[in-house]
């Protein structure tokens, strides 16, 4: 497969070469292929909310198998490149016009938006690296329309920042543990844990996310442990 020479601008994940940037994408769709119960994702429709440039990057550059990937994603540049450097009728983008301190800090707010800009129903959607970065009524707002827009049978799982040492070691907490100390969780279990940079590390008790979950209409099936591959995983199907 050809390259799809992302520019270094619209690439996220902190990696420090182009191969462990890829192989961070690889790693992902083989934990998003494992928990469908799946060997691949040659079947499954897939809605990667937050999709940045890795996964699409992944299956595109090594080759990996997908029915249909569909990426959105607040940053409309990013999107535009994808749409422009991919035509294919398996992939398609959209831009979700939305504000994230971090990330998009002029759009409107999430929640005042009806619905994403795509159409289901999707048997996988994933988010990773999104509830790590916004806060408890975004989180709400996106849970819930991803459900509008999961199969009956569906399965999303996000990448959460929980306040919880895990035994591997891999967790935000068990490296960052100054910053937790001085952490001032609100009423909703949330935390901006650092608010000179807001949004960079948007924290939830375990309880406050599921609570936020469950409300959206889904069922928490799992909240898998850290790994080198994400931080806290929550595996939800359709309640």
């Amino acid at each position: 497969m050809a390259a799809l020479d992302v520019p270094q601008a619209f690439r996220r994940g902190g990696r420090k070469s182009h191969q462990e940037w890829l192989d961070s994408g690889c790693a992902l769709v083989e934990l998003m292929a494992a928990e469908a119960g799946r060997s691949d994702l040659s079947t499954l429709s897939v809605l990667d909310i937050g999709c940045g440039t890795k996964l699409v990057a992944a299956i595109v550059e090594q080759g990996l198998p997908v029915g249909r990937y569909t990426g959105i994603d607040i940053d409309g540049a990013l999107i535009a490149w994808l749409n422009a450097a991919l035509d294919e009728p398996r992939f398609a983008f959209a831009e979700v016009p939305a504000r994230n301190a971090r990330y998009a800090p002029d759009g409107s707010p999430l929640p005042s938006l009806e619905r994403l800009p795509v159409d289901g129903p999707f048997d996988l959607i994933s988010m990773w690296s999104v509830l790590t970065h916004v806060t408890p009524d975004d989180a709400a707002f996106l849970l819930g329309a991803a459900r509008a827009v999961a199969s009956p049978d569906g399965l999303l799982l996000a990448s959460v920042f929980l306040p919880e040492p895990s035994e591997g070691g891999h967790g935000i907490y068990d490296s960052m543990r100054r910053w937790f100390d001085r952490a001032t969780f609100d009423e909703q279990g949330f935390a901006d844990l650092n608010p000179r940079s807001p949004l960079k590390w948007a924290v939830f008790r375990r309880d406050a996310i599921v609570e936020i979950a469950v409300a959206a209409g889904w069922k928490v099936e799992a909240i898998r442990p850290p790994s080198p591959v994400a931080q806290h995983v929550l595996v939800l199907r359709p309640a």
